[in-house]
């Protein structure tokens, strides 16, 4: 098909939009950026973050899911690390999800 050539080509149009908009917000972001407006609205996007996050987890747990335990548990690992060990939301997520394929890989294995 389009080889190494078509792939880059590829890859770059996939990655330069978004790219390049994040530029753009953080040039204006700089100039704003101790604007109490501002401030409000990242704390408006923050729920919305969550709920694009879980939307995703639930996601990619459909496909992991191994049985009713593992999610159990991995709700309760990511609640205990958000909650009391101030653990950025992210990291909990990318690292439950992660032992969920690595936990599904060795019972099928």
């Amino acid at each position: 098909m389009g080889g190494v050539l078509g792939s880059i080509i590829a890859t770059t149009a996939v990655v330069l939009p978004s790219f390049v908009i994040i530029l753009i917000i953080a040039h204006f972001l700089s100039k704003f950026r101790n604007s109490p407006y501002v401030d409000w609205a990242f704390i408006g996007i923050r729920p919305v973050i969550l709920g694009l996050v879980a939307s995703a987890s639930i996601t990619v747990a459909m496909d992991a899911f191994v049985n009713i335990q593992s999610v159990i548990i991995g709700g309760v690992v990511i609640f205990y690390l958000i909650t009391f060990k101030k653990i950025a939301p992210n990291f909990g997520h990318t690292t439950c999800r992660g032992g969920s394929r690595g936990g599904y890989t060795i019972l099928k294995g």
